[in-house]
């Protein structure tokens, strides 16, 4: 009988220490949600189930998703809130840097009894004292609510937009156009949609050749975020332009628009094939 108690003790303990596992991350930011409304300030998975609407800000809106920076700004911020009022500012790479208390009075949101470091430049929008946001709707190319803490805009995972949203991005006016391709020709890469737009340097390249390349490859991985509504004609060919989002060869990604009429369905299982046409492209290193 005491073997098989002993037995069924490491049994459990291995159990709950699996299913405490499945709950893990290895990311800095991303780990530390709560599962359930028992775990309150917790290191465990939380579902994202975002509350939509800015007419009524709850603890629950709060705590159903997390909260994220432009992407287009560099370096992203991650903004987490805690069931037992904690909150959390910091990066996927450097972890919590801020970590405070939060409450909500009169349906706004107060930051309080924080510190900031002095010894980084404040990128987070906190002032250093306390602070007190709303949530409202966004103009944003990729969320539709957002909090803003000073200058700095937070935007909540659960909000993003969908496929053939209207939006005005950049005083442009844009389809929102989820959708991975392959580019088929080597297409310039530019910071506005059209030809006289400054040209963007691409850094995917850099382990294949040490020149400065402006134009996407044939056989390039790109990711599709809007078009423009407006057609245009270039060389003949008619289309929109498409702005875009490329890996960066490093952790992170490169954004920019290029003009349509050039790609080819996304396939995974050719992605060697892909690559195989972008080494092509370029001559060897000596």
């Amino acid at each position: 009988m005491k073997k098989f108690v002993v037995a069924l003790i490491i049994c459990l303990g291995a159990f709950f220490a699996y299913s405490q596992e499945l709950y893990q991350s290895s990311d800095n930011m991303l780990s530390t949600y709560r599962k359930d409304p028992s775990d309150g300030y917790s290191w465990r998975q939380r579902e994202i189930k975002y509350i939509f609407g800015t007419d009524r800000l709850t603890k629950e809106k709060l705590l159903s998703t997390i909260w994220v920076t432009d992407p287009l700004i560099e370096p992203q911020s991650i903004l987490v809130f805690y069931k037992d009022d904690v909150f959390k500012i910091g990066s996927r790479q450097a972890g919590s840097v801020i970590q405070g208390k939060y409450q909500i009075l009169e349906n706004k949101l107060k930051f309080y009894q924080y510190k900031l470091d002095t010894r980084i430049e404040n990128i987070y929008g906190l002032s250093g004292n306390s602070d007190t946001t709303i949530i409202t709707d966004s103009d944003n190319l990729f969320y539709k609510e957002q909090l803003s803490i000073g200058k700095i805009l937070y935007f909540p995972f659960g909000s993003e937009r969908k496929n053939g949203e209207k939006v005005v991005f950049d005083g442009i006016k844009v389809l929102i156009t989820d959708d991975r391709k392959v580019m088929n020709e080597n297409v310039r890469f530019r910071t506005r949609p059209n030809t006289e737009a400054s040209l963007i340097r691409i850094y995917q390249y850099s382990e294949i050749t040490e020149d400065k390349i402006y134009s996407i490859k044939r056989g390039t991985i790109v990711d599709l975020i809007a078009r423009t509504i407006e057609m245009q004609e270039i060389d003949g060919v008619i289309a929109p332009w498409y702005f875009i989002k490329v890996f960066d060869g490093y952790e992170g990604f490169q954004y920019g628009w290029v003009f349509g009429g050039f790609f080819v369905e996304y396939e995974k299982e050719k992605e060697s094939e892909y690559w195989n046409w972008i080494v092509s492209e370029f001559k060897p290193k000596k």
